[in-house]
């Protein structure tokens, strides 16, 4: 905590070098407590430093540097109380959930080591099934690969059988080919005699086939054609035959009647001989192909019989490996499962053996950390005790501003003014930031410290001084009460990045919020991190103006000086409104005064310096400073109310931005404010808003002015 910052924002006068000389021993020897003591005792030779500084000057700071030390004291024992009770709660909360994860991990190690050893026993148990089966398999491949060899034999046997009817049939097609061959021959012969004209039998056939024609060629003309006919034939004529056409030839050549009846008579003999024996064979070939096909198909289904029996054998194969691949399976999953088990087994005893070593760690340091404490508090109380003996209050927060990072410790009157740039205001029960038909003015808000749990009670007073709290209802909206309850307890956030404050409620948690959208009501409906829910709290003489570039020559005139304890409370009293219209704080601890100045915006970001003497207020930046008004009347919340409003534009007023009322008109609807207007053609109605118009003049509330069709007519 930085309680030098505090100090230096709040000195006292010193009552006795006695008692101060007394404090600052007694501080001295609580110093090896805690470094509290060692802050708290140069705080208060700080204190004591800067009175003296101020006396030899010829004035005080006007307070009690003691009253600053009873004060301290009073908060670092609140938060040392606080900070015990915390340390109780989280140990006890902590132990409590060592014992509950303990238990759960030594639940869940025993769990799964029960469930690891299952699963190792059911895949021994389908291992030695498997292994069982695998006799099996060398028997079936055995039988397969024998049954297979005497498929290809046989398959062979087929081959060879098949070759052989092949060439049996071929030499059968080849003498059957030369039987016709000769019977062809054989009846050329006849033919040769016929037309030899040596035989009358052929004369009368040769007559009577050509009718009445007598022959053109003479005997011997005939007969030596036929002769020259038979030597030809001879030459490609069937070797059997050759007996016979030399015979032929011999009768011819002798012209013998007797011959050529004998010649006959062997041409028909040898016919005979040669149809009986093309009749035989043909009938010896059926029959061999009618045993081959018979010994074809029996010798298939002897190979098909193979073929079923080696089928058999590798379904048998078949079922056994996929039994075997089946049983290896279920091994492999409850193998995998065991060493899911195993792995959540091990990683929850090392949870465990880890957590026990953790908590018996917190253990240690809660019990020193929490002596320490005992110890800084119990100090802390000696030194209550040592102030109150020497009449110094328990309860003395009279200039108590910042005494610790990230809460915001305030006292006396202020003014809430929203990011929106409004101020809050109370009416009757009723809180809000809201335009009305009256000028309202801010209203003051009190502030009262609560050192239970340095949360804040916000009321304002009633005509006859009675207490009003700021109170958040179940609904989460924000009005007045007589009777402070839980919902009245507020908190103070500060946003160094827009020096705003966040105001919480402590039983919603949830943040002060202006909700443009109802009329400018305050409630707790809603979180925002934007203007909504950001507010600036100022004193009521004076109000911000906004960060402005400094300008050589142009700026604030009047230097009010360079303090390591500036606020704006302290730079406003240095330049007080009847001299000044203005004051502003730059470069972190200068207060300037002054009327008119250049007035160049910068980023409200660029005045980012936080102010020594009050967390929360900005003391500028470099090159920059925060300007103030001085206001010693009571600050407008609005501007006069929106009846009887009219435009530069013309027409007549129907809506003003975020009333939630929509313009209703037809014709032209004119948006803005300040002479300065957007305008577009209506039918029916619109929203009186930036999202239907666009932003004229940005900054400023802006109305609707509606010009109706009717209304031009007239005109």
């Amino acid at each position: 905590m930085k309680f030098v910052a505090c100090v230096l924002a709040s000195l006292a006068v010193a009552s006795g070098v006695s008692v101060e000389h007394e404090v600052l021993n007694h501080m001295e020897s609580l110093v090896h407590v805690s470094p509290r003591f060692s802050e708290l005792k140069a705080a208060t030779h700080l204190a004591l430093a800067k009175e003296a500084e101020a006396t030899s000057k010829g004035h005080g700071t006007g307070r009690n540097p003691m009253s600053e030390v009873a004060a301290m004291t009073d908060m670092m024992l609140i938060q040392c109380e606080h900070e015990l009770t915390t340390m109780q709660v989280e140990h006890t909360r902590y132990h409590g959930e060592c014992k509950k994860k303990t238990a759960q991990y030594s639940t869940t190690v025993a769990e799964k080591k029960r469930s690891a050893d299952g699963n190792f026993k059911r895949a021994d148990q389908y291992q030695t099934k498997w292994f069982s089966m695998l006799n099996k398999l060398p028997e079936l491949d055995k039988a397969m690969s024998k049954t297979a060899q005497c498929i290809k034999t046989e398959d062979d046997k087929l081959d060879a059988a098949q070759s052989a009817r092949t060439l049996a049939h071929k030499a059968y097609l080849k003498t059957l080919n030369d039987h016709a061959k000769a019977l062809e021959d054989v009846r050329n012969i006849r033919l040769i005699l016929q037309n030899s004209k040596l035989d009358d039998r052929s004369n009368k056939a040769a007559t009577v086939s050509a009718g009445t024609k007598t022959t053109a060629k003479a005997t011997g003309t005939f007969l030596e054609d036929a002769a020259d006919s038979l030597i030809s034939l001879k030459a490609d004529a069937d070797p059997r035959l050759h007996s016979l056409i030399q015979l032929a030839h011999a009768a011819l050549t002798s012209q013998s009647q007797s011959g050529m009846d004998t010649i006959y008579a062997l041409i028909y003999k040898t016919r005979d001989a040669l149809l009986e024996s093309r009749n035989k064979l043909v009938k010896e070939e059926e029959a061999a192909v009618g045993n081959w096909r018979t010994s074809k198909i029996a010798h298939k289904n002897d190979i098909n019989d193979l073929h079923i029996l080696k089928a058999n054998y590798y379904s048998q194969s078949g079922v056994v490996r996929k039994e075997i691949g089946s049983l290896k399976k279920n091994e492999g999953t409850y193998k995998i499962k065991m060493a899911q088990d195993r792995k959540v087994q091990e990683d929850n005893q090392i949870m465990k053996d880890f957590l026990v070593v953790a908590c018996a760690e917190d253990q240690r340091v809660y019990s020193r950390n929490y002596a320490s404490k005992l110890n800084e508090k119990a100090a802390l109380l000696q030194v209550q005790k040592k102030l109150v003996s020497l009449k110094w209050s328990t309860k003395v927060y009279a200039a108590i501003e910042p005494v610790s990072e990230g809460i915001a410790y305030l006292k006396g009157e202020y003014n809430f003014r929203s990011n929106l740039g409004r101020y809050i205001s109370v009416h009757g029960s009723k809180v809000s930031c809201a335009p009305s038909t009256t000028v309202h003015t801010a209203t003051t808000f009190h502030l009262a410290l609560q050192p239970d749990d340095l949360s804040y009670l916000i009321f304002v007073k009633d005509s006859k001084g009675k207490k009003l709290y700021l109170t958040e209802d179940e609904k989460n909206n924000v009005g007045v009460q007589f009777e402070p309850t839980k919902g009245s307890r507020w908190n103070f956030h500060f946003l160094a990045d827009t020096l705003s404050f966040n105001i919480r409620n402590q039983r919603s948690d949830m943040d002060l919020y202006v909700d443009s959208k109802t009329g400018f009501a305050v409630n707790t409906l809603r979180q925002t991190e934007d203007g909504r829910s950001q507010f600036k709290i100022e004193r009521p003489g004076y109000s911000e103006v906004g960060c402005f570039k400094n300008k050589i020559g142009q700026q604030l005139s009047h230097y009010a000086g360079s303090f390591n304890d500036l606020n704006t409370e302290k730079c406003s009293s240095l330049c007080p409104s009847e001299q000044y219209k203005f004051f502003g704080l730059t470069e972190g601890k200068q207060c300037f005064c002054g009327g008119d100045f250049a007035q160049d915006k910068a980023a409200y970001t660029d005045c980012g310096y936080i102010c020594p003497g009050r967390g929360g207020d900005s003391c500028g930046g470099k090159f920059r400073t925060i300007v103030y008004r001085n206001t010693p009347a009571p600050k407008p919340i609005i501007v006069e109310a929106a009846k009887g409003i009219t435009s530069s534009a013309g027409g007549s007023h129907c809506a003003r931005e975020h009333s939630g009322k929509t313009c209703s008109c037809t014709g032209i609807v004119s948006y803005g404010a300040k002479g300065k207007f957007y305008q577009r053609r209506v039918k029916g109605s619109t929203h009186c808003s930036n999202g239907a118009f666009g932003d004229p003049i940005v900054g400023t509330v802006k109305d609707c002015f509606c010009k109706s069709d009717a209304s031009q007519k007239k005109l």
